[in-house]
């Protein structure tokens, strides 16, 4: 009697495999996409608060008085937009993603920071109402 041995995997064990590592990749990839973003949006965060921080310094130093400007001290250190570009600019709040905006009122009396997620659109305000 002869006997055969059939070692390996079938066809069918092969594609099995192939669908299982499919399914497992297409819930992991897109979790960790929307990781990476979150993580992204939250610098954006951490920048909004550095710059809050910064001008309640310089407003304590300059007896309660605002500053103009916060871009050019802010933007030399290392506090960096994390989808690029410049991470901190005065003025109105415009579109670009990442970017966190500092007006203040005429009266140097309040402000307002604002912060763009990574399509442009607002998702943060610090400060007080600008008038």
């Amino acid at each position: 009697m002869s006997r055969t041995n059939r070692f390996g995997f079938s066809l069918i064990n092969v594609f099995l495999a192939i669908v299982i590592a499919a399914i497992i990749a297409s819930i992991i990839i897109p979790n960790y996409l929307n990781m990476r973003d979150r993580e992204k949006e939250r610098k954006v965060k951490f920048n909004a608060y550095v710059c809050q921080l910064h001008v309640e310094n310089e407003a304590a130093r300059m007896n309660g008085s605002y500053p103009d400007s916060v871009a050019d001290a802010l933007n030399e250190t290392m506090y960096k937009n994390p989808f690029g570009g410049l991470a901190f600019a005065d003025g109105f709040r415009g579109w670009e993603a990442g970017v966190c905006y500092y007006e203040v009122a005429y009266d140097r009396k309040s402000y307002r920071i604002t912060a763009n997620d990574r399509d442009g659109w607002l998702f943060l305000t610090l400060g007080k109402a600008v008038h």
